[in-house]
């Protein structure tokens, strides 16, 4: 079982479009793929919800359902158990790119996890800094595909 740690975009992308490729990736990989993620993902969500609403053209009670069925697919970590020596040089590395993405660097660094996102900001910012834990969804699903061919 392979494990990666979760960007909000890629969770935005769900609620906005649950046919896409991110959304199948994320439904249907359990016997392939844990996704974990940072506690910070559950605040982003709720803090952005009424534009998430507004934009997957969702009804609250709608809203609720997805988020419940979104949030059952992901393993949410503690913030606590990464030392503070990792939260610091995670901040440093990011703090010219998105100071938002601080926690997905620290998770990706203390559990040595890559990050799935589909931010190419974030991604290119980071591997110009030497960082470069991270896997699209493109290669998630290569992945996947290669998997299932071998068990």
């Amino acid at each position: 079982m392979r494990i990666y740690i979760v960007d909000t975009n890629i969770i935005y992308s769900v609620f906005l479009n649950t046919k896409s490729n991110i959304a199948d990736l994320l439904f249907n990989s359990e016997d392939v793929f844990e996704f974990y993620a940072p506690t910070y993902l559950q605040e982003e969500i709720q803090k952005h919800k009424e534009r998430i609403k507004i934009l997957a053209k969702v009804e609250e009670d709608e809203f609720e359902e997805l988020r419940i069925l979104i949030f059952q697919q992901l393993t949410f970590l503690v913030d606590q158990l990464i030392p503070f020596k990792v939260w610091y040089d995670a901040a440093q590395l990011v703090r010219d790119v998105d100071p938002d993405d601080i926690a997905f660097v620290a998770y990706s660094t203390h559990y040595e996890k890559d990050i799935w996102t589909g931010d190419k900001q974030f991604i290119e910012g980071m591997k110009a800094k030497g960082f470069d834990r991270f896997v699209t969804t493109a290669k998630l699903r290569e992945i996947r595909e290669k998997m299932r061919v071998g068990s």
